[in-house]
C-alpha cells in the first residue's frame, strides 16, 4: 500500500476461539468452564520501512471481543 509516496506493509491476523463457537444469537455468556461465547481476537499490524535517515517503524493494534462473561439463558425463536 502507498501512503504519501511511502509504501506500507500491512498484515491482518484474526483469531477464533474453537472453545464455546457457535453463532451469535445462538451461544451467549460463559460456560461452566469460564470460556466466554464466540471470543474472537484480531490484531493489525503496519509496518513502515526504513528512510535513508530513520529507522523502521512498526504498529500494532489489537481488538478482542466476546460474550459478555455471565451465567445467563435466553429463550429465542430464530430456529
Amino acid at each position: 500500500v502507498m501512503v504519501n509516496g511511502r509504501k506500507l506493509q500491512l498484515c491482518l491476523i484474526s483469531r477464533r476461539s474453537r472453545l464455546r463457537a457457535g453463532t451469535r444469537y445462538f451461544r451467549r455468556g460463559v460456560g461452566h468452564d469460564s470460556h466466554d461465547a464466540d471470543f474472537n481476537g484480531t490484531e493489525q499490524i503496519v509496518t513502515v520501512p526504513a528512510d535513508l535517515n530513520e529507522a523502521a517503524t512498526t504498529l500494532s493494534f489489537v481488538q478482542i471481543r466476546g460474550s459478555v462473561p455471565v451465567f445467563w439463558a435466553e429463550i429465542n425463536t430464530l430456529r
